[in-house]
Parts: C-alpha cells; sequence; structure tokens
C-alpha cells in the first residue's frame, strides 16, 4: 500500500471513530431527555386532579353566587361607600 492511502484509511478510521463517539452521545442524549421529558409528564399529570378539584370548587361557588345573586354586589358596595 502506499503512503497515501494508508494515510486515507487513518484519516478515515480517525473520523469514523469520531463519528461513532458523537452519535453515541447523541444517543445517551437523547435517551435523557426521553426520561425527563416522561418525568415531567408525571408530575403534569399529578397536578390534574388537584386541578379538577380547584375547577368544581370554583364552578360550585359560581353557580351559587349566580343562584343567590351576591357574589360581587358586597364588594361593590364597599368600593362605592
Amino acid at each position: 500500500m502506499s503512503t497515501r492511502q494508508e494515510t486515507f484509511q487513518a484519516e478515515q478510521a480517525a473520523l469514523l471513530e469520531k463519528t461513532h463517539q458523537g452519535l453515541d452521545q447523541l444517543f445517551r442524549n437523547l435517551n435523557q431527555l426521553h426520561g425527563n421529558l416522561e418525568q415531567i409528564n408525571t408530575v403534569g399529570k399529578g397536578f390534574h386532579y388537584a386541578s379538577d378539584i380547584w375547577h368544581d370548587f370554583y364552578s360550585a361557588l359560581k353557580e351559587h353566587n349566580d343562584s343567590t345573586g351576591s357574589g360581587g354586589g358586597q364588594q361593590q358596595q364597599q368600593q362605592q361607600q
């Protein structure tokens, strides 16, 4: 083999190794990102139940205030005085 071919093959092997290392790092980072996204999704689902409870509570108060005619009238009277 000539020196040029040996140099080419050595550079090719080095570049392939660098590419392999870069792809391995990318794969590890994507796995870590996937894990983080799963954790975020789990945390978000944990707040869904509490959010539903507060929504139901707010809706019940709003319905009660609408049916009794209260819910802001007292505040408006106090602000006018």
